[in-house]
């Protein structure tokens, strides 16, 4: 993922048939990286190219990290293009030359280019007046481009570059903020039906019925379970909305991680013991204080803790803490029926449950992505290995601090 703060990994490509050009490209993104002195050479090239001292940049772009590819002609360029789509690591700039003898020029080069990846922005690189910027504009589909006269200056390709990549990055958060929308709404709309539905079919049953004390019993069981699902739901969403305003704080203290997961234990103990399930705390810290926000951690410890009670049918479960390097790992060990290497990338996405065993119990999806979240503000992450049939393992780091 990009960042607008850093810039880092921005992707550009130079589409020039002259090596020299390509190799002052080289010299001037060397510079935005804010790396050690190039060349000699490369910077004599850059300065007869560009009419400038390169060694004159203005530093406050050096937070870009440029990975750059050069091509010489458009056919090369446009299979780079093409690479970059399959790899998910998208070109964000193109800088291309209008005149490339010997094969397809810079119009028909980013025609195909844009034919490939829409969103790149293109800037034409050329000394002279060969089309119209209507022609260009009729010809490649695209209003939006930009045109550089030869010569141009260091400067120059620097704040274009900075620029157009800000604007892609911008573009790229929109669309997912989009998507994330549109997939949120779609979720919900799910999630809130089914025990609406529930609900609303005990209610009718009551109305329309005379039913007995025990089918009465039912119904009105039925409308209670469904009644706190949805308070769990609403708890959830407003955690969400916590976490994503910019004024949600943590209120971080010493914690002695031990003693909260002796409460967990205590707290889930029945739960456990209902299935047949040993839930055991297995600790082998010497050191067991963090700094955390207790309640904070404490979901985090019960959200896991649930999530194993619920895919375990037989065996145990283990909550450990152990010592690693200076910090308290601390871990949710089950012996329930795992979960496959797909999709143990995708578990803590909002509102993801498992294709392979949604069916065994029913959730919302929020829990595992909530829990991230909170761990990720403690400095840390939630790692898991699973194995289907054998049990999952989650587990987190956080550095120790003494109780005293």
């Amino acid at each position: 993922e990009y960042s607008k703060k850093t810039m880092k990994n921005i992707k550009i490509l130079i589409v020039d048939d002259e090596e020299s050009v390509r190799d002052a490209y080289r010299s001037v993104f060397k510079q935005m990286n804010g790396r050690s002195l190039v060349e000699q050479e490369l910077k004599s090239d850059a300065d007869a190219l560009f009419g400038v001292q390169s060694a004159g940049c203005d530093e406050s772009v050096d937070r870009f990290q440029v990975v750059l590819h050069t091509a010489e002609e458009g056919e090369e360029g446009i299979k780079v293009v093409k690479e970059s789509i399959k790899d998910g690591f998208p070109f964000s700039v193109a800088f291309i030359d209008m005149r490339m003898p010997g094969g397809m020029d810079g119009l028909e080069t980013a025609h195909h280019i844009l034919a490939i990846d829409s969103r790149i922005e293109l800037v034409f690189v050329t000394a002279y007046s060969d089309y119209t910027l209507e022609e260009i504009g009729r010809f490649i589909g695209k209003s939006r481009f930009f045109i550089l006269k030869k010569p141009f200056d260091v400067q120059e390709i620097m704040q274009m570059a900075e620029t157009l990549a800000l604007r892609w990055e911008t573009e790229r958060e929109r669309e997912l903020l989009e998507y994330e929308k549109e997939q949120f709404i779609r979720n919900m709309s799910h999630e809130v039906r089914q025990p609406i539905h529930i609900i609303s079919n005990a209610c009718n049953a009551l109305l329309s019925h005379q039913p007995s004390s025990t089918q009465r019993d039912k119904f009105i069981n039925y409308i209670n379970q469904e009644t706190q699902r949805l308070m769990r739901l609403l708890e959830n969403l407003k955690d969400i909305n916590q976490m994503d305003s910019s004024n949600d704080q943590q209120r971080f203290e010493k914690v002695n991680v031990d003693l909260l997961c002796r409460k967990v234990v205590e707290l889930l103990s029945a739960d456990a013991e209902k299935k047949g399930i040993n839930l055991i705390l297995q600790s082998e810290v010497e050191t067991n204080c963090v700094l955390a926000d207790t309640d904070k951690l404490m979901q985090v410890l019960v959200n896991l803790t649930v999530n194993a009670i619920k895919y375990t049918e037989n065996g145990s479960i283990r909550l450990y803490l152990l010592e690693v390097d200076g910090s308290v790992e601390i871990a949710v060990e089950d012996t329930g029926c795992g979960i496959t290497p797909e999709e143990q990338d995708k578990i803590f996405k909002r509102f993801y449950r498992c294709r392979s065993t949604s069916s065994l119990t029913r959730g919302y999806g929020l829990g595992l992505s909530i829990s991230q979240e909170i761990v990720r503000r403690f400095g840390s992450e939630i790692k898991v290995s699973s194995s289907p049939g054998k049990g999952s393992r989650f587990s987190f780091k956080m550095q120790s601090i003494p109780c005293v």
